[in-house]
């Protein structure tokens, strides 16, 4: 019979599982704040549909009205967070139905690397 060999202490297997968790906690640093945001648009949406829905009858007839709530959800959506000066807010009037979207994009910039990479979000909400 072969001889045991203990394992040593830091091995292949443990290094690139040490580079594997300090690769997520990294990912989860720089990725995770425009993610959470976007949870936090979607809540600002989600409030701006269900008040337009209720005045979806007014806001059909009155563009000043549509343009005052577009306005005002746009500056909550800025209030969470978002800095994007090309953020665009969008409001759709159905017969049934209300759908408030926005669209924006946010920049990170990676540590170490002259590398950005940019993310575009789409949140939406709407109201029966």
């Amino acid at each position: 019979m072969g001889k045991y060999k203990k394992p040593r202490r830091i091995n292949a297997v443990s290094f690139l599982l040490i580079l594997a968790l300090i690769g997520c906690g990294y990912a989860g640093w720089k990725f995770g704040p425009p993610y959470w945001r976007k949870w936090g648009v979607k809540r600002v949406l989600s409030e701006a549909a269900n008040s337009a829905f209720r005045l979806r009858g007014a806001l059909a007839n009155d563009s000043q009205r549509l343009d005052a709530l577009r306005d005002r959800t746009r500056q909550k959506v800025r209030e969470a967070g978002v800095v994007d000066p090309s953020l665009r807010i969008h409001v759709t009037l159905e017969q049934n139905r209300v759908a408030v979207s926005a669209e924006y994009h946010e920049i990170i910039q990676h540590l170490f690397i002259k590398k950005l990479t940019k993310l575009y979000f789409h949140p939406s909400a709407s109201a029966p």
